[in-house]
């Protein structure tokens, strides 16, 4: 049987003028209509839609700008289908010589065709549900109602009709053909092959369910037309699935079922689970707790952090959101730094501000005063510079002097000194994670074999320039390796699931530049040095996208995700491309602000293992970097 649908309102456009009749004018009168049906929720009649015959109704209402009115009503209405969007065609006849009654419809009111309690059919002579068509229909209803106006005595014939738009598609898409399981761990992927290029398939659903139980199967989804992969995770391992796939078109047509296939889901090691059962002596986790620190909840800087919870971050939503997340991952936390007096340390230093911070915001009256000292010492520097400038004479013939200058003199003496540098580094990445000693293997090798390309972004703020250059700055940046992972059991045999390391570095480095050469000599070549401390940020994602786990055999559960410090030294030399073209230079400095540009080539060897105390990844390297550098 034919389910009845819900179409919103659709307007029909405004319609050309007719031709006059032989005995009054003619003129059109558009009409809004819509199509409605309470439990329906899609625009269109599909294969699922389709029985003997097809239900429609529709509403339909003069438009509050109408012309004409319908004060006389009519009694040659009809209701039918059409293929043109102005309902001039007849294409499926419904039915005709319908009486409407003078006012209905009128501004504001809708009326129902059919009337309620009757019912309307659409004969499947020219609309069949077997005939395997795709076609845009518009619901129409036209009627003509006699309108004279007496004022000039003009008699017009009004013909009133409109339609709305809805989807007639009862073709089914093309069946998935070679379909294939890959098991992995908990999990599997299905793959399919498209049997022909449909333009109206929205996706595929993909039914499975454990083999042999005659289980009501269960669904999910791949949107997309071209889609040929859907993993499918919860599933228990060991344990046999049986798998089809049918695809759906945009109106949710379903083609016929795929062949059945069948996979079992097995166990494997994710890189994480590999290091770990390798010898690895990471545990994961972060240095970040006041409390393990200090080594009591007593201590001052301690209670003005949790002073500054209870008073600020407790009153907000926010706040609290940000509370609650700190006391499911703080206890681990504090556990990872209780045992490194170096940890604590660090932690130490690192919190100093942040309590400094939380305390000036509980006294708003000290950082109030705080502010105005530092705005009176501003005040009182530039005071003394100006007392300590020119006089007037002097300021004049230095103008003068200025403009006797040549145009490029000029913009040389008006450029300041640069302060700061960011650079663009780009570097192949390969951490030393296979020289744990401990390691019965080769994790990092074996799973993801290679180098990566380490991209960083770094911000420099020099400190002195005299004979060269003294900075400091800091970088982040972020790779990434992507790898299979080992079946459980074989001699390292690949699994299809994939798994992954991420890798976010974070530098704090200071540096010195001789530039002296290029400065003074126009030498475009400028050697540097650098060091500085580093903390790598680093997860692991497993087969299914989620961050890994191992269990050991004392039911210790460890998270592959933490941090760790090192340090970094690095030597490059810089080639100044100024020089290169002057005239480009001044033009890039007097629009966008860049004193000088660099292209680099730097040597950088980082150590980040917690500074050797062991039992940690290894995520150091020996790397060439290359990238831009921009003074400005």
């Amino acid at each position: 049987m034919m389910r009845r649908f819900l179409v919103w309102a659709f307007t029909a456009g405004l319609l050309a003028p007719g031709s006059a009749g032989a005995a009054n004018s003619t003129l059109n009168q558009p009409l809004e209509v819509s199509l409605i049906q309470p439990q329906a929720d899609h625009l269109y009649i599909n294969l699922d839609d389709c029985g003997d015959d097809a239900e429609l109704s529709m509403q339909w209402r003069l438009p509050a700008s109408a012309a004409y009115k319908n004060t006389l009503g009519a009694s040659d209405g009809s209701v039918f289908l059409s293929t043109s969007s102005t309902c001039d065609s007849e294409n499926v006849p419904i039915e005709s010589q319908m009486n409407i009654e003078p006012g209905t419809g009128a501004s504001g009111s809708y009326v129902d065709y059919p009337p309620a309690g009757e019912e309307l059919t659409v004969s499947k002579t020219g609309l069949s549900c077997a005939g395997g068509e795709e076609k845009d229909y518009y619901f129409c209803i036209k009627f003509t109602n006699v309108s004279e106006v007496t004022s000039i005595g003009v008699v017009y014939d009004v013909i009133y009709k409109g339609g709305s738009k809805f989807r007639f598609d009862v073709k089914a898409p093309a069946q998935p053909a070679s379909v294939r399981v890959l098991p992995g761990d908990g999990n599997v992927r299905v793959r399919w092959e498209n049997a022909a290029s449909e333009d109206d398939r929205a996706g595929f659903t993909v039914f499975y369910r454990p083999a042999n139980s005659g289980d009501a199967p269960r669904e999910a989804s791949a949107t997309g037309g071209s889609a040929t992969e859907k993993q499918i995770t919860g599933l228990e391992n060991d344990t046999e699935y049986e798998f089809w796939v049918r695809a759906y078109d945009n109106t949710k047509n379903y083609s016929a079922e795929s062949e059945h296939v069948l996979g079992t889901p097995m166990p494997s090691d994710d890189f994480f689970e590999f290091y770990k059962k390798s010898g690895g002596g990471e545990q994961g986790g972060f240095c970040f707790v006041a409390t393990a620190a200090y080594g009591s909840p007593g201590h001052a800087l301690v209670a003005h952090l949790q002073a500054f919870r209870d008073r600020v971050l407790l009153s907000s939503a926010a706040g609290r959101d940000f509370v609650s997340a700190y006391y499911r991952y703080g206890p681990r936390w504090a556990r990872a730094i209780r045992g490194s007096e170096f940890c604590r340390a660090l932690v130490r230093i690192w919190l100093w501000p942040v309590a400094g911070a939380a305390w000036l915001w509980r006294h708003p009256a000290a950082l109030l005063l705080g502010v105005l000292l530092l705005a009176a010492g501003i005040a009182g520097v530039r005071a003394l510079r100006r007392r300590r400038r020119p006089g007037a004479g002097v300021v004049a013939a230095g103008l003068l002097l200025l403009c006797l200058l040549p145009a490029s003199a000029r913009a040389q003496v008006a450029e300041p000194e640069p302060r700061f540098q960011i650079q663009f580094r780009f570097s192949p990445y390969s951490p030393d994670i296979d020289s744990e000693s401990g390691l019965s293997q080769k994790p990092f090798k074996t799973i993801f074999g290679s180098t990566e390309p380490l991209s960083e972004f770094q911000v420099d703020y020099a400190l002195w320039r005299g004979f060269g250059v003294v900075s400091v700055g800091a970088s982040f940046g972020f790779v990434q390796w992507v790898g299979k992972a080992r079946v459980q059991g074989s001699s390292g045999i690949a699994s299809p699931d994939t798994t992954v390391l991420n890798l976010l570095p974070l530098r704090l480095t200071a540096g010195y530049a001789f530039d002296v050469l290029a400065r003074r000599f126009s030498v475009p070549l400028v050697p540097y040095a650098a060091a500085g401390l580093d903390y790598a940020i680093w997860w692991v994602l497993d087969g299914v996208g989620d961050v890994a786990e191992y269990q050991d055999a004392e039911d210790h559960s460890y998270k592959a995700r933490g941090g760790i410090f090192g340090y970094h030294l690095s030597a490059g030399l810089k080639l100044l491309l100024d020089i290169l073209d002057r005239d480009a230079a001044d033009e890039l400095y007097a629009n966008v602000g860049i004193a000088n540009s660099y292209l680099f080539a730097e040597f950088c060897a980082s150590f980040i293992d917690n500074f050797g105390s062991g039992e940690h990844l290894n995520l150091g390297d020996a790397t060439f970097v290359f990238g831009l550098a921009l003074e400005f």
